[in-house]
């Protein structure tokens, strides 16, 4: 059973490094510019964000203004 471990863990190992060799000889952009699009990405991400929490925020306003517009006409 050991054994059996031992080859899963070394197939695993010489998988990862033949898929990471390859995804280096293959890769469309250089280091730097995928580490540029990738900080794109996450910036963008953080956009969305703001947007996200200021439609929350919005919405939760005008729902207190409502509620309060309905206790007073109640």
């Amino acid at each position: 059973m050991s054994h059996h471990r031992g080859g899963t863990l070394l197939a695993l190992l010489v998988g990862g490094a033949i898929g990471a060799g390859l995804a280096l000889i293959f890769a469309p952009d250089s280091g730097a510019a995928t580490r540029q699009r990738i900080r794109d990405s996450v910036d963008g991400a953080g956009d969305r964000k703001d947007d996200v929490v200021s439609a929350f925020e919005a919405g939760k306003e005008a729902f207190y203004r409502g509620k309060e517009r309905l206790t007073k006409e109640s």
